[in-house]
């Protein structure tokens, strides 16, 4: 089996949606508000071109950092990975010609997780990058009989191919709570021949997904430290745990039994609170 490199790989990534602080946050993808499509064209010299086109839900993660979840000016990317739900197949038919081209485990990924892109600015909850290195992974397979050619049996490693600068755009919302990113987009074209000198597949592909996931919560130097200025146990903390046991919120439930608000969490922020910060 001969495999053929798929060349010209063009991809544009758009995502709507995040919130930050100096940490990073994943955001899952919700498969049932996210898709990738592909639109393939074999085009054959002398016979012509026919075109198929197949959509599945996809799924995977998205990690950024932002420099303030409530108000953020600056977003970074640590790493992107998007994998289709189902394997994809297209039909094609000419004169006495018949092919199949099937797509397995195909994907999408930063290239360099550990490095991250950025930052860059976030600009009345616009931000752009200019490029963001990509890959593309999976198979795609063309099999069939061809009208003086003979059987096709053709297979396009996306694994093997050179990653290539994506730019990235969109826009960046949270609670503080809550991480979302809405109309995420990706889009990639390539152009591969998949019989020397007679047949050609030009592949069109557009991922449009919906990732949210929680935004990381400041830190303070023990159980009581809840309210800004972190490190420094004052009155807004003591507001704070009173708001949380009001509301039954995570904050205030520090102590055993988890899951209910008792004497027992206001016992155990006393103590914390008398400790002190260090």
């Amino acid at each position: 089996m001969a495999r053929t490199r798929l060349t010209g790989a063009i991809v544009a990534f758009s995502l709507a949606g995040a919130a930050a602080s100096a940490d990073t946050t994943t955001l899952v993808v919700d498969s049932s508000q996210s898709s990738m499509n592909l639109d393939l064209t074999i085009t054959i010299a002398l016979l012509g071109s026919d075109s198929d086109s197949g959509s599945t839900p996809i799924s995977g993660t998205v990690d950024i950092e932002l420099d303030d979840y409530g108000v953020p000016t600056a977003i970074t990317i640590h790493d992107f990975d998007l994998t289709l739900d189902n394997d994809l197949s297209f039909d094609f038919e000419w004169f006495l010609s018949d092919l199949n081209v099937s797509g397995t485990d195909l994907g999408a990924a930063y290239e360099t997780p550990g490095t991250p892109s950025g930052p860059v600015p976030v600009v009345a909850d616009a931000f752009s990058f200019a490029s963001v290195l990509t890959a593309l992974s999976g198979t795609m397979t063309a099999t069939g009989d061809v009208f003086g050619a003979g059987a096709v049996n053709e297979m396009i490693v996306l694994d093997d191919q050179e990653a290539f600068d994506a730019p990235v755009s969109g826009v960046v919302t949270s609670d503080g709570t809550t991480v979302t990113i809405n109309g995420g987009m990706i889009t990639f074209a390539g152009s591969t021949e998949i019989i020397p000198g007679l047949a050609t597949l030009d592949v069109v592909g557009t991922v449009s997904f919906v990732a949210s996931g929680p935004a990381p919560q400041p830190s303070g130097c023990n159980a009581a430290d809840l309210a800004e200025p972190f490190d420094q146990l004052d009155f807004s903390d003591v507001v704070a745990f009173l708001t949380a046991f009001g509301t039954m919120g995570p904050d205030a439930d520090i102590a055993a039994p988890i899951g209910q608000w008792d004497f027992s969490d206001v016992v155990a922020f006393l103590q914390a609170f008398g400790v002190g910060c260090p």
